[in-house]
Order: C-alpha cells, then sequence, then structure tokens
C-alpha cells in the first residue's frame, strides 16, 4: 500500500489548490472582488462601439479571462442568473 502523506505533503496536480477553511470566498467563482470586475467588465463590454455589439455569452467569456486570479476564477462556470 502506498504510504500515508501529511496534509502539507500533498501536491496539487491539477492546479486548484485547497478550499479555504475560513468560510471566506477569495479566490473563488463567488469573490466578491472577482464578481465586481466580471460585472463591470461585461457592462463595458456591451456597450455598443463602432457598431458592434457583443452578446452578453461572448462578454462574460473575454470577461472571465480577464477579471480571474486564480485556477478556480478561470476555469470555474459561472452562474450566470440574476447577473
Amino acid at each position: 500500500a502506498p504510504p500515508v502523506l501529511a496534509a502539507e505533503d500533498r501536491v496539487w496536480i491539477s492546479g486548484k489548490g485547497p478550499k479555504p477553511r475560513d468560510g471566506s470566498n477569495k479566490g473563488t467563482t463567488k469573490d466578491v472582488g472577482f464578481l465586481r470586475c466580471l460585472s463591470n467588465c461585461v457592462s463595458d463590454c456591451q456597450k455598443v462601439a463602432y457598431g458592434q455589439n457583443k452578446d452578453r455569452e461572448t462578454c462574460l467569456s473575454e470577461c472571465q479571462d480577464d477579471c480571474c486570479e486564480t485556477y478556480e476564477e478561470c476555469t470555474g462556470k459561472l452562474n450566470t442568473v440574476g447577473m
């Protein structure tokens, strides 16, 4: 049987770190800073500029790439209901 590793000896192969234990949403797709950035970016993206109008899904995809700072924010599925 493989040896049992202590929690601090774990290797996170996926690039995803452990969930914060303090109950905060920092670094997740529910992080207030991330959501604020996303909201502002989508609003700016949807403004008609030079006769081009982008749909909400295109803007969300582009803005997620611009606003994300962690693996979960960059790859997580966004709940777009109510945004």
